[in-house]
């Protein structure tokens, strides 16, 4: 019998997905697809304990998720975006997505993807959101 989750076959479900964003000082926060859930982590920094969870999305999640995964421009993003002489406090950030036409591999201390200073752009926060959102989206059925 097949075990995969409803929806791989045909494309619903990414055949990888592994978010991070995470300071020192203010805490973290993690998705990674697992081929049957989204095992999920956030921290509060320093010395404060963090929660883990397991989120199963439904297809409607996903297609949201997708959606505003192609709308932010994420698909042309690679590599690695740094400031050059980083130190103390830096955000660090790693995206890595492949899903039928999309396919994402990069990360970042400080500088994201289409800024020319440190700093969250648009298109970074848009992709943020949109896995906050996805991790808030839980479905037993999928």
């Amino acid at each position: 019998m097949d075990d995969r989750p409803v929806g791989r076959e045909q494309g619903l479900l990414p055949a990888r997905l592994v978010f991070y964003l995470g300071n020192t000082g203010a805490g973290s926060f993690s998705a990674r697809w697992d081929g049957n859930a989204l095992r999920v982590e956030e921290t509060g920094g320093g010395n404060f304990p963090g929660t883990s969870r397991v989120v199963r999305p439904s297809a409607v999640c996903w297609t949201s998720f997708r959606e505003a995964v192609r709308e932010s421009g994420a698909g042309s993003w690679s590599g690695n975006y740094a400031v050059p002489h980083g130190c103390c406090g830096v955000t660090y950030w790693l995206l890595d997505l492949e899903w039928d036409d999309i396919r994402v591999s990069c990360s970042g201390e400080d500088m994201f993807p289409g800024g020319d200073v440190p700093g969250m752009t648009a298109g970074f926060r848009a992709v943020l959101d949109a896995v906050r959102a996805l991790c808030r989206c839980d479905d037993p059925v999928i």
